[in-house]
């Protein structure tokens, strides 16, 4: 009996498609495992001690791109960066060693971020529901200046310590406005009056690991 088989033009095309379809659903599921189960803190591939290489076998290598990003005044700074194009899953990574990407310095979220602390906090959260979770008032400095909304000490609240041994620094934005004085390098409550006025929102959530 005669057999009849593809023509190899259409038995190319079908195996090159089959080809882009896994490496799509590869990425898909690498991402989506990558979110799943993976919190923002600084254990697991995110400790002090992981590598380029550590956190390319954590959330897959097409997953982990570098970046050169500006660090003020004209000094350049290359990064690691996790889901690049994905506002949602973007994750910047900061080195102690610049150039040799070992010890982790820093990791933070910005914008559009869907990641979240062990203690529930994302980007966009507001200041009342950020004091809640600490237990306590905290400090932030005054909007309008370079470090402005960012957090200068948890008064021995539960966000004080993180697992891992890093530290959270989160910083906050204005939503509405106002014409209390909360502006300038100054320690202001997270529960004075003025500043609740402005309604401000969690905008980037940083880890540091002390030096």
């Amino acid at each position: 009996m005669k057999r009849y088989s593809a023509h190899p033009s259409l038995a190319f095309a079908s195996l090159a498609l089959a080809s882009l379809a896994l490496a799509f659903f590869g990425l898909a599921a690498s991402a989506q495992a990558a979110q799943q189960g993976t919190a923002l803190d600084c254990t697991g591939p995110f400790a002090r001690n992981s590598t380029p290489e550590s956190i390319a076998r954590a959330f897959g290598a097409a997953n982990v791109t570098s970046e050169e990003i500006n660090a003020g005044e004209g000094e350049k700074e290359k990064i690691t960066v996790l889901f690049a194009g994905d506002p949602a899953q973007r994750l910047e990574i900061f080195w102690q060693d610049n150039e040799g990407k070992r010890s982790i310095a820093q990791i933070r979220v910005g914008a559009g971020s869907a990641w979240r602390t062990p203690q529930g906090l994302g980007v966009g959260m507001a200041l009342a529901d950020v004091e809640k979770i600490n237990g306590k008032p905290f400090l932030l400095s005054g909007f309008g200046w370079e470090m402005g909304g960012t957090t200068r000490g948890w008064q021995d609240g539960k966000l004080q310590t993180q697992p891992g041994g890093c530290f959270l620094m989160l910083r906050f934005k204005p939503t509405k406005a106002t014409k209390a004085n909360i502006e300038g390098d100054r320690d202001i409550p997270s529960g004075n009056a003025g500043m609740r006025s402005a309604a401000p929102v969690v905008e980037l959530i940083a880890l540091h690991y002390p030096d």
